[in-house]
């Protein structure tokens, strides 16, 4: 168990704050929403110079092989400037994913592609309106030249900007909740293949992806390497997006703990309202819990322990709860102004609002920690 960074994930999470808060800080978090552009691409070029797009790429195929501890250690500083990028979709998930299917000369050629920045890459895999990954209806059926693939899949991160969108499936005769199904390689502005975008409050890029007789050759479909294979990818999905809910929350607090200590009412600096001070003393225990439970889970999902599923339920949950609760006292510590776009703490709460449905809200991640506990 693994609850501290050591010296090397130390050195990246503070050359991570140096680099978000100089080259992506919020303002250009504003900046990027007056266009049509899901991410700044320079600055992803950076990233890439910098070998983070390669964090978790097997080192023969041009990668750092770091560790998913130093990928969440990246999502929590990205989180604290709201900064847009391909990184927990594409270097992240989509890379875990990659990393769990069978070797073959498809997918060590998209690693390697990844790795270097020649292309990004978005994992497309949740069908249903309430979360519940276990559900699968995309089927593909096999051709004479291939596969022919049907389905639909909701809420997809920077998908319309990816070069590639990994699709996950079932065969035709498989039940809804099958393991043992497939990733699909697909072009998300190939013919049979429809992206419609959604709007939410995080302004970011999301979109449901349509597939209708969509016909892939045989090379482009890949295996998972066993039964649990897509949980290791889903519990690495869920451990990113709690990384950013505690960034968020982090920046949120550390915000509201300035502006208190300036403002002044009733002629008193309103930071020495001991009714203040209680509250900003909680929420400050409960960011130091969730630091604690969030490096466990990055932990145990890296060494693939045998709890893994349990400890990300429970960072998913506690940093859902945790950013409810800092991002919620944040505005009202801010008074009026809280509430208005020109100041920024209103942002880190729409972010926050998004990423606690990501990948499972508190109520599902309660009940499946209760699940796996054996209740």
């Amino acid at each position: 168990m693994s609850l501290v960074l050591n010296e090397e994930q130390s050195i990246l999470q503070q050359s991570a704050a140096e680099f978000f808060s100089s080259v992506s800080p919020v303002t250009a978090f504003r900046d990027l929403r007056e266009t049509s552009q899901a991410y700044d691409a320079e600055t992803w070029s950076q990233m890439v110079e910098l070998g983070w797009s390669s964090i978790l790429v097997p080192e023969d195929l041009g990668g750092l092989e770091f560790g998913l501890t130093g990928m969440g250690v990246l999502a929590i500083e990205g989180a604290r400037t709201l900064a847009k990028s391909p990184l927990s979709s594409s270097a992240a998930v989509s890379v875990a994913a990659l990393n769990h299917c069978k070797p073959s000369t498809q997918r060590d050629a998209l690693l390697s592609a990844l790795a270097s920045g020649a292309k990004t890459a978005a994992f497309a895999h949740l069908e249903t309106a309430q979360f519940n990954p276990s559900i699968i209806r995309t089927q593909s059926a096999s051709a004479a030249d291939g596969f022919n693939i049907n389905g639909r899949k909701s809420c997809v991160e920077n998908a319309q900007s990816a070069d590639v969108v990994l699709i996950t499936a079932r065969s035709p005769d498989a039940g809804y909740s099958d393991s043992n199904g497939f990733v699909l390689l697909i072009d998300p502005n190939a013919e049979g293949v429809e992206s419609n975008s959604i709007g939410l409050v995080d302004e970011r890029e999301y979109a449901d992806i349509s597939i209708s007789d969509f016909k892939i050759a045989k090379d482009e479909k890949l295996e998972w390497n066993d039964g649990a294979a897509l949980t290791q990818v889903i519990n690495t999905a869920t451990v990113i997006a709690a990384c950013e809910l505690y960034g968020c929350s982090l920046e949120a607090f550390e915000r509201t703990l300035e502006y208190v200590k300036d403002r002044e009412q009733f002629g008193h600096k309103i930071g020495s309202f001991q009714a203040l001070q209680h509250r900003l003393a909680h929420q400050y225990t409960q960011l130091e819990l969730l630091k604690t439970v969030i490096y466990d889970a990055l932990s145990a999902v890296e060494k693939m322990r045998k709890d893994a599923s349990l400890a990300v339920s429970h960072a998913k949950a506690l940093a859902n709860d945790t950013a409810k609760l800092v991002t919620t006292e944040a505005i009202q510590m801010h008074g009026g102004i809280g509430i208005t776009d020109e100041l920024d703490i209103g942002l880190f709460y729409k972010r926050a609002r998004v990423l606690r449905t990501l990948w499972g809200d508190s109520v599902y991640h309660r009940s499946h920690f209760a699940s796996l506990s054996g209740y």
